[in-house]
């Protein structure tokens, strides 16, 4: 039942609460916090919003590990409900959504990445929500939530570009769904594309500025490399 997936979720996250309060810092961890000394729309590898969360952690909470990691401790909870109702949105069943928010909370990358303080943080809450919104498209056939489409949108690529892949996947959802390519006709659609480009527009301003350091040093990475059955077996 919904309940006890819900009882077992708040167990969880009292858990990583403590976990958060004890544990060290990483070398990650600590790099972003200096990082957080001087909030900026931009920094070396990464978008902002991680140095933003820590710095609002270290202000209510001081420079310990749980100011550190205080965003991520209380995102857990919006970034869970965003799971739950998404998944009541697409299955239609209460029980076997909250399981889905179990499951989501179970998992390696969320039990560690809204534990530490690094950019995958805001990165996976930002994609819960993103994907709330896509689901209340769905579901509602309101184009009104491409709004919340774009502002998620806008604010997982100030967390890390991997949130590129999520407007991707939207795309294709987009071309591939017959019923879905009507929405490419909606004024709702293009407002959402507006507000993601106008909340990222400052920290490409940033770049601009900067020599576009960030992508020159994330995309960099990925032109250096090449194809290779080396690492097949470690990601399987």
């Amino acid at each position: 039942p919904a309940r006890i997936s819900l009882a077992i979720i708040c167990v969880l996250l009292f858990l990583r609460a403590v976990m958060a309060a004890a544990l060290p810092l990483s070398a990650d961890e600590a790099y972003y916090w200096l990082w957080s000394l001087r909030p900026a729309w931009g920094y070396y590898d990464h978008p902002p919003m991680i140095a933003w969360l820590i710095h609002a952690g270290t202000l209510v909470l001081g420079d310990t590990p749980l100011g550190v990691r205080a965003a991520g401790v209380v995102l857990s909870l919006p970034a869970t409900w965003f799971v739950w109702r998404a998944a009541a949105l697409l299955l239609k069943d209460e029980d076997r959504a909250a399981l889905a928010a179990l499951f989501f909370n179970l998992t390696i990358m969320v039990s560690a990445e809204l534990f530490a303080a690094t950019p995958d943080m805001p990165s996976t809450v930002a994609a819960c929500a993103f994907v709330w919104c896509l689901a209340q498209v769905q579901a509602t056939g309101n184009g009104k939530w491409w709004i919340g489409v774009g502002i998620t949108a806008g604010l997982g690529l100030l967390a890390k570009f991997s949130a590129l892949f999520l407007c991707a996947g939207a795309f294709d959802w987009l071309v591939l769904d017959r019923d879905a390519r009507k929405w490419f006709a909606s004024i709702w659609l293009w407002l959402g594309v507006v507000l993601a480009l106008a909340i990222v527009a400052p920290f490409l301003l940033w770049q601009s500025q900067h020599h576009w350091q960030t992508f020159a040093f994330q995309f960099g990475r990925v032109g250096a490399g090449h194809f290779t059955l080396r690492y097949l077996g470690e990601f399987l």
